[in-house]
């Protein structure tokens, strides 16, 4: 076997720990997703989104960049929101953590493809351009969505009665969503959405 080749099929096979690795959100069947799962209903989301709005995107460089957004966490394992927005903490040591571990990636692959996916990871985090801002709100807007198709046992079994999510979180998303009308329309309408079944699935927590 060619040692480029054997490169690449070691590094697909590498990949496969962002499907054994599980996120801190659960199914509408009660189970919990995998990293996997999160990234690929990402990039269908952008597929249909991005056209909607007036921001000039770079598709192929958004398509990537989801693709690849949380790869870290083959090494880091998921770190959940509720806990790295409100523990500083807990958030420096994840950033460092990613980084080392995108430092891994690089390696890995040794070549220009390992460049250009620890160029796209950084510039995801930097948050400096249309594309990376778009990544990152599609990221959330996935997360609220999986959020509030969590299955009802699930529903149940995390005590939401008692739980209103991230102190602020949503706050930041709007103050992100302001650079489209049409991100903002649809955070607004997912946010009603999200206020509507959450409201019916404690009426029948009572």
């Amino acid at each position: 076997m060619l040692e480029e080749t054997k490169k690449t099929i070691d590094f697909i096979e590498y990949l496969e720990g962002l499907k054994l690795e599980l996120r801190h959100t659960w199914l509408s069947n009660d189970r919990r997703e995998s990293v996997a799962e999160h990234s690929w209903r990402m990039s269908v989301m952008a597929l249909i989104i991005a056209p909607k709005t007036k921001l000039a995107l770079n598709m192929e460089k958004i398509l990537k960049m989801t693709a690849i957004h949380d790869i870290a966490e083959i090494e880091t394992g998921d770190v959940p929101a509720s806990v790295h927005l409100i523990d500083e903490k807990i958030a420096n040591k994840k950033a460092i953590d990613e980084i080392h571990a995108m430092e891994i990636v690089r390696k890995l692959m040794n070549d220009e493809s390992g460049e250009e996916l620890y160029e796209l990871w950084h510039e995801f985090e930097e948050q400096i351009t249309n594309e990376s801002k778009f990544v990152k709100i599609i990221d959330k807007f996935e997360a609220v969505i999986q959020k509030y198709q969590t299955g009802y046992e699930s529903f149940k079994r995390q005590d939401e009665l008692g739980k209103y999510g991230v102190p602020g979180y949503l706050e930041k998303l709007e103050e992100m969503c302001k650079i489209d009308d049409y991100l903002m329309k649809i955070l607004h309408d997912l946010v009603e959405r999200r206020k509507n079944i959450k409201a019916d699935r404690i009426s029948r927590l009572n």
